[in-house]
């Protein structure tokens, strides 16, 4: 359900600043409907960044303040295309 407000809310935020045709143009893409990201318990999703019908979705992971992620969310399939992590030499 975080994902969709901050979806929904990254939305709007972009339209009242500038593009009013950003939802017609997800929705004639096929995005619709709900997507669910299985994170784990305690997970927080700091960040939201739409680019055309993918969504990058920044992860802080619980525990870890130096853990952090970004998944790539294809917005058609509701898939997880790629997960970017830094490596700790």
């Amino acid at each position: 359900m975080g994902l969709i407000g901050g979806v929904v809310y990254q939305i709007s935020a972009k339209n009242s600043e500038k593009d009013v045709k950003t939802p017609a143009s997800l929705a004639t893409k096929g995005v619709s409907g709900d997507i669910l990201l299985s994170l784990p318990p305690g997970a927080e999703i700091l960040q939201i960044d739409l680019d055309g019908t993918r969504a990058a979705v920044l992860v802080q992971n619980p525990g870890h303040p130096e853990a952090r992620e970004i998944l790539i969310v294809d917005l058609v399939s509701g898939r997880v295309v790629a997960r970017l992590r830094a490596k700790e030499d």
